[in-house]
């Protein structure tokens, strides 16, 4: 879907630099909490906390906007 595609695309803009790294290696590249910590240079018992805000900071527009998380598979 083009609108949903440009949502996500102005979001992960929007995203603070940490927030995008984290949301980039957790779902694009797939790195689990221990390589994103060393990635980064956190601790790993942060990543979890990290990872949930900022996944928190981008869903949620896409919700309001109307868009499911049925969409985006």
């Amino acid at each position: 879907d083009q609108a949903l595609r440009l949502d996500i695309g102005r979001l992960f803009g929007r995203l603070k630099p940490r927030e995008r790294q984290l949301v980039w290696l957790a779902h694009v590249e797939g790195a689990d909490h221990r390589d994103i910590a060393a990635a980064l240079g956190l601790r790993a018992g942060s990543i979890r906390v990290l990872l949930s805000r900022a996944r928190s900071r981008f869903a949620r527009p896409l919700k309001d906007a109307g868009h499911t998380s049925a969409e985006s598979r």
